[in-house]
């Protein structure tokens, strides 16, 4: 029996974990920097985090070419914004690799939002030039973090 609760242990950690984090990121968000939630900052701004970032960021690039990918709605972008911009993904992939330089965990946040919130300019109905604005700005607050 110990057996068949361990697999239902495991999803109730992992979600106990999931809601920190989303606690963690909603204070960060909020302007909190207690020590409490260092670990949520040394987790956001790992390098390896980042690099997963750079590399999403990368695909999603790559996937406003790819005809196919679109075919068959692998990810629902807002192409038609999205694909003038489409160097300004790049750029943001370039610094988000680049890990000589650092980048504050609110900034890592907004990237993160970027890609994972349907509601952001990337997914939701919005204008190249919305887009543009959003990304610039993005690349603005992660070149102050530095």
């Amino acid at each position: 029996m110990q057996f068949a609760r361990h697999p239902l242990a495991r999803a109730r950690r992992r979600r106990k974990l999931v809601r920190r984090r989303h606690d963690a990121d909603n204070a960060f968000r909020r302007g909190s920097h207690a020590a409490r939630l260092a670990w949520r900052f040394d987790e956001l701004t790992a390098t390896e985090h980042r690099r997963e970032l750079a590399a999403e960021l990368r695909e999603v690039a790559d996937d406003l070419l790819d005809e196919r990918s679109f075919a068959l709605g692998a990810r629902p972008l807002n192409r038609r914004a999205a694909r003038p911009v489409r160097f300004l993904i790049r750029r943001l992939a370039t610094r988000m690799q680049d890990t000589e330089r650092e980048v504050d965990a609110t900034s890592i946040l907004a990237v993160q939002d970027l890609l994972c919130d349907g509601a952001s300019p990337l997914y939701a109905p919005a204008t190249t030039a919305e887009l543009e604005r959003h990304l610039r700005g993005l690349l603005d607050r992660v070149e102050a973090s530095a």
